[in-house]
Order: structure tokens, then sequence, then C-alpha cells
């Protein structure tokens, strides 16, 4: 199998271990660089088969224009709703992404740690810690709630295992067909198609998110749906912050219509105090990192070592999106 060679483009806010367990992986299997953004591209691409470009959103027309060889475009990342793919028109690219698979036990563990954090009060209970009072509050449990998972991808599969264990009853909200050994396994209480969501909403105790960013799943859990759920009722977040409509939720939290939220994802992708409930004892949030792990790091790494093999034996590179 020849060489392949390739250049690593470094999303300037990732931590560096992302670079080192990238060349780690590929180690001498590849010819493998960093692209430097000080230097000019010409030197620097001419000869690139392959851009491994974290976050998707590093390779410009430029860049593209000055790699006259390059036949993969691979993204390190799951989602690509805010990349630019028609940069590559007009060339014989192939452009990839990373499955689900890469994020699928992060996003689903935060999900439940979430759920944990909202039914045993943490943000209440910490507050008692720090004044190192003991508290006679009672807490909730997952036993016997209803969680409804709209999307069932990786993520979601990955969710509803875990939320089985803990007892919980499911609804599944998923437009393709799911098989029946997953059925039996997982034995859900209803499962429907993006028509039942407002079902799903109204009756369910966790609402837990796993699609990605569409024009149709733009969004979805808007004021109207937001106003379906039950008081008592919390959303999950774990996938893309356009899914909701923020404004809404935020509303309907501090006006105690829903009973809490907890979520990885923005508006801006920007966490913190200009959120309006910031603070409330109902908000469990995260700066975008549920999906983010060693795990992740070496598993998307994986993915870039495989479509380099492929494309170095002359066979399709694997997860298409163009």
């Amino acid at each position: 199998m020849e060489k392949v060679r390739a250049i690593y483009l470094h999303w300037p806010e990732a931590d560096l271990v992302w670079r080192d367990i990238l060349f780690e992986t590929i180690g001498e299997k590849h010819v493998l660089t960093e692209y430097d953004p000080q230097e000019s591209l010409e030197p620097q691409f001419a000869d690139v088969d392959a851009l491994l470009d974290h976050g998707g959103r590093i390779a410009t027309p430029e860049i593209i224009d000055a790699s006259p060889n390059l036949k993969l475009w691979q993204m390190i990342t799951v989602g690509y709703d805010i990349v630019d793919l028609g940069i590559a028109d007009g060339r014989d690219i192939a452009v990839c992404h990373c499955p689900g698979t890469t994020t699928s036990p992060g996003l689903a563990e935060s999900a439940i740690m979430f759920m944990l954090m909202l039914v045993k009060r943490y943000r209440y209970a910490q507050a008692y810690v720090a004044e190192g009072r003991v508290s006679r509050m009672l807490t909730e449990e997952l036993e016997g709630r209803i969680l409804a998972i709209i999307g069932f991808g990786a993520s979601g599969r990955r969710l509803a295992i875990i939320a089985r264990a803990f007892g919980m009853r499911l609804i599944i909200i998923e437009p393709r067909s799911i098989e029946q050994a997953v059925l039996d396994e997982l034995r859900p209480e209803f499962v429907g198609t993006p028509d039942d969501l407002d079902r799903a909403v109204a009756e369910a105790d966790f609402v837990s998110l796993h699609l990605p960013l569409l024009p149709d799943t733009r969004g979805l859990i808007d004021a109207r749906r937001i106003k379906l759920m039950k008081p008592t009722a919390c959303l999950i977040n774990v996938a893309r912050a356009g899914l909701v409509d923020e404004d809404a939720l935020n509303a309907a939290l501090l006006e105690g219509r829903i009973a809490g939220v907890g979520s990885d994802v923005f508006a801006d992708n920007r966490p913190g105090k200009e959120i309006p409930a910031f603070g409330h004892e109902g908000l469990m949030a995260l700066p975008h990192v549920a999906g983010t792990s060693f795990g992740t790091v070496h598993r998307r790494s994986a993915v870039c070592l495989e479509n380099l093999n492929r494309i170095a034996q002359g066979l399709e590179p694997q997860y298409r999106v163009r």
C-alpha cells in the first residue's frame, strides 16, 4: 500500500491532544504534516492527497485551489451543518465526516448525567453543601420515568440502552424503520415518526434530542411544543442548539412551565451568564463537550486512518457527505 500525503488542519480552539493522538494513530503508515497558517499555501499543499480538517471549517477555497492532487477532504467531526461544502464544487474530491458512533458514548452518558442531576436536584443540594448544612429535601428517581428519545441514530440508541438499565420507560421518535431485534431488546412503549412528536413531547418526563440540524429539524422544539410539555418535564439537548427555540425554552423554565433543562449546546455556541436562566436550579449546562472525550478522539482518528488507507488502495472512502 502506497503512503498518502495528508495535512492536518488544526482548529485553534481545540486541545492539542487531538493533534497528538491523530499523529500517533497514523504514525508512519502515511505522510502526515500540520498546516501552518503563517506560511504560504502552495509549498504546503502542492503534493497533498488528503485534508484532515478539524471541525471541517479550516479548509478554505484558497486551500482547495492550492491542492491540485486532493482526493479526500476528511472532516474530523460528525456534524457538518455549518461547513461550506460548496468550496469543493467542480473538483473530484470525496468529502467525508465521522460517523455518529464516534461520539455516541459521550453524548449518551452526558444525557443521562443531566437527567440524574435534575432528579437529584444537584444545584439545590450543592447550595447546602457549600453552607455545610444537611438538607431534608426529597429527590426523585429515574426508575419508571418516561424518556422520549427524538432521533434514534447512534447516540439515541446508546442512550436507550443506558436508560433501560435505569428502569426508564421509552418512547422513540424516528423516521426510519428500526430493527425488530432492537425493539425486542428495548421494549419501548411507543415508536413513532416525526408526525407523532407532539404526543411524545406531551407524555414524556424527559425529552432528549439526538438529531442533526437540517432545514426540517431547525426549531423543531418551538414555543408551541414546549407548551405541550408537562410542568414536571425536562428537556435534554446534546445535539444542536438550533433544534430548539432557546428564548421560549428559557421563558418556560423561568416561569415554571417546565421543571428543567440539561443542555450541552447554546445559541452562538456561547454558554454562560448571558443565558436568561443562568444560575436557575433547573438548568444543567456543559460548554459543548458532551461528545468530546479521549475515546472520541481515538475513534475519530481511527476513521481518518481508515479513509487514508482506503484512498491509498484506490477504494471509495467511507462516510461520504458529498
